[in-house]
């Protein structure tokens, strides 16, 4: 994957403004990239949403949607920045991360919510001329285009926070237009990319029956919890 990222910079590399330079700036936005993905606060949110689906394959594709959203946001303000050298306030950070926090809480509610709700049945079945007796509960959520949209708006709020924040102010020290979109794209490639793969990483203990609705629980308290602790330490800074 390195490999593919020094491969698309190789004609930046005969720019006049210095290849071996712009090769490190590039690295580094493919690494922040990748390391914004584990970021604590994406995990639980991600988390969250992964809960109502149905496969491993649509745990990636919502983990990827969220990495779309992601780079939306950072796409608008990373052009703001270079084309017309918008500087974010001193408060940036701590209002963003307000703001995610708010919106961890309220992903925690909904999952708590969804999980109360769910139908719980049981049924008697025969193996081998026994009769059993087991439980079985149904996710009632089967949209996979609204799970999409829910992560990626995800995507887009989480785009102005954390490292990203600090993507924005490394992209406010480039002052060449095509490499300061170049390094947004490789950004938001590691971050797609690192989002996908958490997907999947995350969906895998939720296929176990037993561990799935504890799981889920445990999904929505941490969210709640966790946002709320993103709040209070962001409050002094607003």
């Amino acid at each position: 994957m390195i490999k593919f990222v020094y491969i698309l910079a190789i004609p930046l590399k005969k720019e006049k403004y210095g290849g071996s330079e712009t090769m490190e700036i590039l690295f580094m936005g493919f690494i922040l990239g990748m390391k914004h993905a584990l970021d604590a606060d994406h995990v639980v949110a991600v988390s969250t949403i992964i809960t109502r689906t149905k496969s491993i394959y649509h745990s990636a594709r919502v983990g990827a949607f969220w990495g779309l959203g992601h780079t939306a946001t950072l796409v608008l303000v990373g052009m703001g920045i270079l084309l017309f050298r918008i500087t974010l306030p001193p408060r940036w950070n701590a209002i963003t991360e307000f703001t995610v926090g708010a919106m961890l809480i309220l992903l925690g509610f909904v999952v708590l919510i969804q999980l109360i709700r769910e139908k719980i049945h049981g049924h008697y079945h025969v193996h081998k001329g026994k009769h059993h007796f087991r439980f079985h509960y149904h996710n009632e959520s089967s949209e996979h285009n609204h799970l999409h949209g829910k992560s990626f708006l995800a995507g887009t709020v989480h785009g102005l926070a954390g490292s990203a924040g600090l993507m924005l102010l490394v992209l406010s020290t480039i002052p060449f237009l095509f490499k300061g979109v170049f390094y947004i794209l490789i950004f938001s490639f590691g971050t797609i990319l690192g989002m996908a793969i958490l997907g999947v990483i995350l969906k895998i203990p939720f296929k176990i029956p037993m561990l799935n609705r504890f799981l889920t629980g445990l999904v929505g308290v941490s969210s709640i919890a966790f946002g709320i602790k993103f709040i209070f330490e962001n409050m002094y800074g607003l």
